[in-house]
């Protein structure tokens, strides 16, 4: 006998369901056409006939060439050749539509529009469809379920920037809903849902990958029996298959292509953000909390400050959740293990209340090997669609129980989340700012001019710049991605290339911001297959970070380059001659959009390849920005480079062996271009204990050699170690407050706490040599509030004896505090309490911590990888970090230390530059020469303390390298020798990390003027006879910097660097006589030491140089200029006083073999995939193509 068991079927909603065994009536499509319509005319409203960034410039505005790009691996017009990274990913969808729009000409900004509000719609119309198919909610709550889920967070945040981002999710849904059909057999459903998953793009794999996710989920999910098995083997290798037209570009990817993960976004960034409740109302993207005084992603930043939105969308993931609690929902179980899956993946790396207990290690891990995965949010998707049918399900089931009390509460509370998912749409958030009608005319020109001009040669632009912002918008892509017919590169913020490329590119990219020659820059450029240099004059000056590009130009002039080219409009009103001054144009702010120079004459064009003979090649140490300086001279003309450490085929010893203090061990922050890099790091030191990135890491670097040994690395001098629980600032790296500077004997210098909020509990710490006295009271000087900046009010000293407490004057004066009497092998010094000031660039800090007997330098150590023989010559290349006074705005080194083992015995020649230093020994130096002074006096009332060369004097010195930056009271006092009538003033502003002004008030005993500033710095106001004013800055352009971790905006303060008034040139000191040279004599020049012993100098040069800030040649008052150097350790210092200070040494010895004729080379095919070349007779060669190394590239000989 036998019995049947009936299992209970799952229950059912108690009204809103479908009949069991049909599915319910879909909606009408009017719904679908009126969500698109309104969604439309959202996207309609914003910027109407303007393009936006949206996910990829060139996809939008040049589809058929960016489809043509696709028919080659690699891409060798832009940068320096390689790999394009998950380019194909674009073929489906994205691309095919605006192919299509291109080819009915649709406007590019409705192209935009219409895209976008497709993809929004795409996710209603499948939510919806979804709900039906698996009977959640009522026919109304799964409308309101359905424009939920479209409207989520999750989307919202990312669609109008990258909406490439926000397809997977969109089509989710889709994927999912042939495998709900009962009634389909498994094949058939797989196939179905597989089709649709090349929709969801191949864009970013991790975002397609984590909305396949829910996908599976719903598959393991199903009830155990042969449709479960069948369809899994089905669907898992139809998936394989439609994405293996990405996949396998990809794999390729990962073998040749370059790994730039290690120096974008790290685990810590993407985590910190990802909270339970911005996980689970899906604002839990980390870009959508950038805000630099603009916000990055406008849609991010409204959902994650808005009252409103942080309100409803909380609402929308708690009633999600209520309705996941149901037992009556549909597919319940599914619906439940994908949030807790979600929320088990998001919340594992987050540290903070309810994250995962082993954070640090899950981090490691997405950093490591799951770095493909590191942005987490992607997986958000999942928990979307759950909460959102969650809702839709509670909404229906509680509205229609009978005798419930509030059930009507519900669908009302459900309703009021709509106007909080709606408001980016409302408000106009929703869409990139910068918008822009066209890419300018004139950045066409430039491609032509360029291809016209230099097809072959590849052209540098600059100034480099993170992203595409613009005077005319901000395309975020750069416009030559998408115009350009000839090779061109920039410095990528991203770095794109080998290490040995984005090295050479950052040494230029600072060498073009001191305003002053580089002797050897074409040199460099052309050994790099560069020729033209493009100055795009356009940038938005309003950039944080912006370098001046009258700076730029006048380190081009200064360097022999010369404007060759100009287009597009010029950018404040009137013409400008011909032959104008570079230094004029700065002060007048009349330049062309963009501008074109050539190397000086006589440089040779590098083409696509070139030939050196073998036997003339150089081994350098110290990395590929050694070159820079090295290149200077003509030293390595004809001779291939390699750096220490790599093959040297076909010669048993090099021709000649360089080396340069490069190469430094230093933690450079990759996701900015300026103030990126930190003071240099002894073997052992680490980041700072308690910085905000990496705290306690080791120094995030791009190294083409990364063993130690081919390093410069720092060594301290007089101490053990010197450590601090930050420096400088939270966001940028400012050497200039290395912690050793507080311990340095200088109190020009000092170090400075780099917390994100109060300063109390950051500290200094100094470790002695030995044991050291130290006495009960010891001088300290803290750095003064000038009210940008905290200042300390109380600190607490300590060491291995205990611990005193006192307090401290925040105005920066020299002060007693009590300290542990006694022998101490460690002393540390912590803030206690603090005045905080108006916010701003750094915190507070030290100028000076006073320990008897103890004074710390920081010396760097050249690399110790020489090779065993070193050939016919050696040479020694030492650098300054930067110029004195320069507009990096403080010098980066004070003074040079440098430290290195010869790796020869010998006579060695002493060759060294320098700079002048502005200031009262310079002023007497040129009175001297010329019997001229400068008649204009100008002084401050405040100057901020953020370097050693800031000064008031600095703004009527002619010179747009050097600047002032204000302290607490931005105030100028200007005098000269007779009244005259002024009606108006330039202000050029300092750029970097100061803003300009925008309104100043100008009194004087002759009259008072308010007088507003224009971007370009003119201020124009009713003329005031006078001989002297005073200048207030009462109102300074909003460039702040937002401090997520403080929540607040940090206002940077005014800086200029130059004020120029036209009715005053007769009192400015007459430019000296081109030719006019000078020698200052031995015991003149500035002192040099070697080894500890000081050796006098001269010095010549012209007295232009003086005024223009040139480099000037210095030698030793030796025979012959020259040192006995024996093989070992030797020191070489100089310090930074004026009228000169020595910002470059060369060391050499020996007479390298000559280079030899280059054999004949003819390129036959230099584009796509393939490289030909035709190589003549001669001697062994190295073959160099302008190319970055890839792995992939293989080389046949033949005939």
């Amino acid at each position: 006998m036998t019995s049947a068991v009936h299992t209970r079927p799952p229950a059912r909603p108690a009204a809103g369901g479908p009949p069991s065994g049909r599915s319910p009536e879909p909606r009408s499509r009017r719904w679908l056409v009126g969500f698109w319509a309104a969604v439309f005319v959202a996207f309609l409203a914003v910027s109407p006939g303007r393009m936006t960034f949206e996910t990829k410039l060139g996809v939008v505005a040049d589809p058929w060439q960016f489809l043509s790009d696709l028919s080659g691996l690699w891409h060798d017009r832009s940068g320096f050749g390689g790999i394009a990274d998950q380019y194909i990913g674009y073929a489906v969808p994205m691309l095919p539509f605006h192919a299509l729009a291109d080819l009915v000409q649709l406007p590019v900004w409705l192209a935009e529009r219409l895209w976008l509000s497709i993809v929004v719609t795409t996710a209603f119309w499948g939510a919806l469809r979804l709900a039906e198919r698996l009977g959640a909610g009522s026919p109304g709550s799964r409308l309101l379920g359905a424009a939920v889920y479209a409207l989520w967070p999750t989307y919202t945040i990312v669609v109008g920037s990258t909406s490439a981002a926000a397809l997977p999710g969109a089509m989710l849904p889709w994927v999912l809903l042939p495998l709900t059909n009962p009634h389909t057999a498994p094949r058939i459903a797989a196939a179905r849902s597989a089709l649709l998953i090349p929709l969801m793009g191949g864009v970013n794999a991790a975002s397609t990958l984590a909305s396949l996710l829910p996908v599976g989920f719903y598959l393991l999910c199903r009830p155990g029996g042969p449709r479960k098995r069948a369809l899994i083997a089905w669907w898992t290798p139809s998936v394989v298959l439609a994405t293996a037209w990405w996949i396998v570009p990809l794999l390729l990817l990962g073998v040749y292509g370059e790994n730039f993960m290690p120096y974008v976004e790290s685990s810590q960034t993407t985590t910190a953000t990802m909270s339970a409740t911005e996980v689970l109302r899906g604002a839990g993207n980390w870009v959508g909390y950038l805000n630099f005084g603009e916000a990055w992603l406008p849609a991010g930043w409204t959902v994650v400050t808005s009252a409103l939105v942080v309100m409803c969308s909380a609402l929308a993931a708690a009633l999600g959740l209520a309705g996941l609690a149901r037992r009556d929902l549909p597919e319940r179980r599914w619906l439940v293990v994908t949030v807790l899956t979600v929320c088990l993946v998001t919340l594992a790396g987050y540290g903070g209340a309810l994250g995962g207990p082993f954070h640090g290690t899950v981090r490691d891990w997405l950093d490591g090997p799951l770095v493909p995965f590191r942005n987490v949010y992607k997986f958000q998707t999942g928990a979307a669609l759950a909460l959102a049918l969650g809702l839709t399900h509670l909404t229906a089931v509680v509205s229609l129980v009978p005798r419930l009390r509030g059930r009507r509460l519900v669908p009302a509370a459900a309703l009021l989340v709509l106007p909080g998912l709606c408001w980016p749409y409302v408000n106009g958030s929703i869409l990139q700012p910068g918008s822009f009608q066209r890419l300018p005319a004139y950045w066409e020109t430039t491609a032509d001019w360029l291809a016209d001009n230099a097809a072959q040669d590849r052209a540098l632009v600059v100034p480099a710049t993170a992203h595409g912002i613009y005077t005319w918008g901000s395309p975020i892509d750069q416009p030559l991605d998408v115009l350009a017919r000839s090779p061109w590169a920039q410095r990528d913020y991203v770095p794109f290339g080998t290490p040995g490329n984005r090295r050479a590119m950052d040494a230029v990219e600072q060498a073009l911001t001191t305003g002053g020659e580089v002797p050897g820059l074409s040199a460099f450029l052309r050994r790099a297959g560069l020729h033209h240099v493009v100055v795009r004059n356009d940038l938005d000056p309003r950039q944080l970070g912006h370098v001046p590009t009258t700076t730029v130009k006048r380190t081009l002039e200064a360097s022999g380059y010369r404007r060759v080219a100009g287009f597009g409009p010029v950018l404040t009103g009137g013409r400008i001659a011909e032959d104008t001054p570079v230094q004029v144009e700065g002060l007048f702010p009349r330049q062309r959009a963009v501008e074109i120079y050539e190397p000086p004459a006589g440089t040779a064009r590098p083409g696509k390849a070139r030939l050196t003979p073998a036997s003339a090649a150089a081994v350098v140490s110290g990395g590929p920005e050694s070159l820079l300086p090295l290149s200077a001279g003509g030293r390595l003309d004809g001779r291939p480079a390699v750096l220490a450490g790599d093959e040297l085929p076909g010669v048993d010893r090099p021709s000649l062996y360089a080396a340069g203090d490069g190469m430094r061990r230093a933690d450079t922050r990759f996701g900015l271009v300026n103030s990126n890099t930190s003071h240099t790091y002894t073997r052992e030191e680490r980041n700072a204990a308690e910085a905000v990135q990496d705290p306690g890491a080791e120094p995030r670097q791009i190294l083409p050699l990364t063993s130690p040994g081919h390093q410069t690395t720092a060594v301290l001098r007089g101490a053990a170690s010197v450590s601090a629980s930050s420096a400088g600032n939270w966001l940028f790296h400012l050497p200039q407050y290395d912690p050793v500077n507080a311990f340095d004997g200088n109190p020009a210098t000092g170090w400075a706490e780099g917390s994100p909020g109060s300063p109390e509990g950051e500290w200094v710490r100094i470790d002695f040599n030995g044991p050291t006295t130290v006495p009960a009271t010891l001088r300290l000087t803290p750095l003064p509030s000038g009210n940008v900046r905290a200042a300390p009010t109380a600190v607490r000293v300590e060491t291995d004896l205990g611990s005193r407490t006192s307090a401290l004057r925040p105005d920066g004066s020299v002060q007693q505090v009590d300290a542990p009497e006694g022998a101490a092998s460690w002393l540390k010094v912590t803030v206690l309490e603090s005045q905080q000031g108006r916010p701003g660039l750094t915190g507070a800090g030290f100028a000076e911590i006073t320990v008897p007997s103890v004074q710390v330098t920081r010396m760097l150590r050249l690399p110790e990888d020489a090779p065993k023989e070193t050939g016919g010559s050696v040479v020694y290349s030492l650098q300054r970090g930067s110029d004195p006074g320069g507009l990096s705005a403080v010098a980066a080194e004070v003074g040079l230390h440098r430290q290195f083992t010869a790796a020869r015995s010998g006579a060695y020649t002493v060759r060294a530059t320098a700079l002048p230093v502005p200031g009262e020994a310079l002023d007497k130096l040129l009175f001297e020469l010329t019997g001229q002074r400068d008649k204009i006096v100008t002084s401050a009332d405040s100057t901020a303390a953020l370097g050693t060369n800031l000064s008031p004097r600095n703004l009527t010195d002619g010179d747009l390298t050097t600047a002032w930056i204000a302290g607490e009271r931005p105030v100028l006092h200007l005098s000269w020798p007779k009244k005259t009538s002024v009606g108006e003033i330039v202000f050029a502003a300092a750029g970097g990390l100061s803003t300009r002004p925008e309104q100043v008030q100008i009194s004087s005993p002759d009259g008072t003027a308010v007088a507003a500033v224009d971007e370009n710095g003119m201020a124009r106001f009713p003329p005031i006879t006078t001989d002297r004013m005073d200048i207030t800055v009462s109102r300074t352009a909003p460039l702040t910097l937002h401090n997520p971790v403080a929540d607040d905006q940090l206002q940077l303060p005014v800086g200029l660097s130059e004020i120029h008034i036209p009715a005053l040139k007769e009192f400015r000191a007459p430019q000296p006589d081109p030719d006019k040279t000078f020698t200052l004599p031995c015991g003149k020049g500035p002192v040099l030491s070697v080894d500890g012993q000081f050796l006098e100098t001269r010095a010549e040069g012209r007295v232009r140089d003086l005024t223009g800030r040139r480099p000037v040649d210095v030698s030793l008052c030796t025979d012959g200029s020259r040192v006995d150097l024996d093989e070992r350790t030797h020191t070489v210092e100089a310090g930074d006083a004026g009228p000169l200070a020595v910002t470059g040494v060369t060391l050499t010895t020996g007479t390298p073999a000559s280079a030899g004729p280059e054999r004949a080379l003819e390129v036959r095919e230099g584009t796509g995939d393939h490289r030909s070349v035709r190589v003549g007779p001669g001697d062994a060669s190295y073959l160099q193509l302008h190319e970055t190394h890839n792995p992939g590239l293989e080389g046949h000989a033949g005939r």
